[in-house]
């Protein structure tokens, strides 16, 4: 019944387009966070499948009860139809999902077998609560892509293990569009946000902790936000009434710059295990993960450092138990090696978990051949 409700709702309340969509070589599946693959292929024409509601075309919409009318008293399968005659539709030779771990994703292959569908990664993965959580061995027989364009050789391994695609190391899409500033850095550390992800409690003890360290070494804490919205602001408001930090909400979905730009102005970085921190330690970063939050799920995944890699409970900079001492040691050993030096130790390290594509120019190649 749910179901029934939230499509009527989508039907009403969203975004509605009468035409018919148009014949197109390129068909982006999944509006959401799209913008990324707009500007790494923006001189192309593409066409975009939104697949959440968010907007819908009512002329695939008559179509699809025009053929299957009783479709509408069963929504899943509604949906399912309205995404075949979409893609029918356009016709793209290439459809292109940003949203990696939808493994319904996977399955339009075996429909549509002369189409080269991409699949590329938009975040860190994990092993619950996550599509590798979703999927078996045996998965692989109806799971299927051309190509899967990934953070690095692990994650690689694990599309090849439930999906059969060939794998291409990118690093991540967005943070390949943002060029490296070379501009001197501030005396100022970054936080990245967790915030929705179970990590208030903490975030609430962990920053006290940053600002003692801020307060030694004469630096200024900024937090970044994670979801832009107005919860999340109240939230860090509540604790900064002092107003001992600046907080900055996250604007990936108007400005893909700012969060990077923010990030290699500041002089290092703080994650709890966030993407965006594995993407600042690939812009050569010095980079301190405090993998401390578990999101409420009973799996390891979550607090190891650069999952499915093997790296022990603790290194130079990461940690997984919530030590305030440790905490401020890292952070010092960290924020005094000078850029040159860190680079040095961590190069290798660094281009093998978040290795940089300059513009993309992988995907590009693939798409050039493929159309």
């Amino acid at each position: 019944m749910k179901m029934i409700e939230r499509t009527i709702f989508f039907l009403f309340f969203s975004k509605k387009k009468i035409s018919k969509p148009k014949k197109n070589k390129i068909l982006i599946f999944d509006g959401a966070n799209y913008l990324p693959v707009l500007r790494s292929l923006k001189i192309y024409d593409i066409e975009k499948l939104c697949i959440r509601g968010e907007e819908i075309n009512f002329y695939i919409v008559l179509k699809t009860l025009q053929k299957k009318f009783y479709l509408i008293l069963q929504p899943k399968l509604f949906w399912r139809e309205y995404i075949f005659n979409y893609i029918g539709i356009v016709d793209p030779k290439i459809v292109i999902t940003f949203i990696d771990n939808n493994p319904f994703f996977y399955t339009l292959k075996k429909k549509y077998s002369s189409k080269i569908f991409i699949s590329i990664q938009n975040g860190y993965r994990f092993k619950k609560g996550d599509i590798f959580g979703n999927l078996s061995i045996r998965s692989k027989r109806n799971l299927a892509c051309d190509y899967v364009f990934c953070f690095n050789k692990n994650v690689a391994k694990l599309y090849k293990k439930f999906i059969k695609c060939k794998t291409i190391v990118i690093g991540s899409l967005r943070n390949n569009l943002t060029k490296i500033s070379s501009k001197k850095k501030s005396n100022k550390i970054l936080l990245i946000s967790s915030y929705g992800l179970k990590s208030d409690k903490i975030e609430k003890k962990l920053i006290p902790i940053l600002l003692i360290f801020c307060k030694r070494k004469n630096f200024k804490l900024l937090i970044l936000g994670r979801t832009g919205t107005q919860k999340e602001m109240s939230f860090y408001e509540g604790i900064n009434k002092s107003h001992f930090f600046d907080f900055y909400s996250n604007r990936l979905q108007k400005d893909l710059d700012f969060s990077y730009n923010l990030i290699d102005n500041c002089n290092t970085i703080i994650s709890l295990n966030a993407t965006l921190g594995y993407e600042a330690l690939g812009r050569g970063k010095k980079t301190v993960f405090l993998n401390f939050n578990t999101r409420e799920i009973n799996c390891k995944s979550y607090v190891t450092y650069n999952w499915p890699s093997k790296f022990s409970r603790e290194g130079f900079n990461w940690l997984t138990v919530f030590n305030k001492e440790k905490i401020l040691r890292k952070l010092e050993n960290i924020s005094n090696l000078s850029e040159e030096n860190w680079s040095r130790k961590y190069k290798n390290q660094y281009n093998f978990i978040m290795p940089i594509d300059y513009h993309n120019r992988k995907l590009k190649k693939i798409i050039k051949k493929s159309l």
